[in-house]
């Protein structure tokens, strides 16, 4: 990571006779703040595992936690950038939460939504690695534009007509 850790964050000031000073103290960056955030979803292999593989209680856990995470440092970064698309991942989070809540007994459904939550993701993670110049394990060259595409037309369906096998986005 090529950006600097902490950055120096004014929290007061003081004027007398004598002198004055500025008070401050030292806090993570932006961009360390974004690093954490890629680390913790990073470890969470819901979030990159076969979807056929996946067992839902651990997929709801994984969510919950970077959702959890994501809603506690939404507001650490001075980027307006950043807390916004911390703020979408903690938002596709809860897209995901409540679908799951809503269909968690349809196996299909829930595929999708688990796909559509990856690319939603999978989105943002790509735009905070390559302002920051982050480091990840995870392959996000699937997100780029073609991955958009799909994502966007993803939003023109239905989760039924997403989850049939013989449509053209079902995986």
């Amino acid at each position: 990571m090529a950006n600097k850790q902490w950055t120096w964050k004014a929290t007061g000031a003081s004027a007398s006779l004598t002198g004055g000073g500025v008070s401050g103290t030292f806090v993570k960056s932006d961009a360390q703040q974004c690093q954490e955030l890629v680390g913790v979803i990073q470890d969470r292999r819901a979030m990159y595992q076969p979807v056929d593989e996946e067992q839902w209680d651990f997929v709801r856990s994984s969510v919950d936690a970077i959702r959890t995470y994501s809603r506690n440092a939404q507001y650490l970064p001075s980027s307006d950038e950043a807390r916004k698309a911390i703020g979408r991942i903690r938002r596709a989070c809860s897209d995901f939460a409540n679908d799951f809540d809503r269909y968690g007994h349809d196996e299909k459904i829930m595929k999708v939504s688990l796909l559509a939550l990856r690319k939603r993701i999978g989105v943002e993670l790509l735009a905070l690695v390559e302002k920051y110049d982050l480091d990840t394990d995870l392959d996000l060259a699937e997100y780029r534009e073609s991955g958009l595409k799909t994502l966007l037309g993803w939003f023109k369906r239905e989760p039924w007509q997403l989850a049939d096998p013989n449509s053209d986005f079902a995986q």
